[in-house]
């Protein structure tokens, strides 16, 4: 108290429990997915990548693909760490609450 005159600021990124955080994130996700070769797909959150026939899903920080074949994998994820930051792939196993 009387250390700020206006302790108000504009909001850059989205913050965790804003009510437009996911949609932030949507947005941010989609930019870099197509910045990368992806493509948005007719379902949300849903991208194919043409050129490897591979696909994405991305649920809120799960990103979960299936390559068409597994020497493009590599490549992919390669290039998704280029505009973000990602942790090492890991074998598939529970999503969305099923294994």
């Amino acid at each position: 108290e009387g250390k700020y005159d206006n302790p108000v600021v504009r909001l850059i990124h989205a913050l965790y429990g804003h009510p437009d955080a996911g949609g932030y994130w949507e947005q941010r996700c989609e930019s870099f997915m197509q910045a990368t070769g992806w493509i948005k797909t007719c379902w949300k959150s849903l991208f194919s990548h043409k050129e490897t026939n591979s696909l994405m899903i991305i649920y809120v920080d799960a990103f979960r693909m299936a390559a068409a074949k597994p020497e493009f994998t590599p490549r992919l994820w390669g290039e998704l760490r280029t505009v973000l930051h990602l942790d090492e792939p890991e074998t598939p196993n529970r999503f969305l609450g099923c294994y």
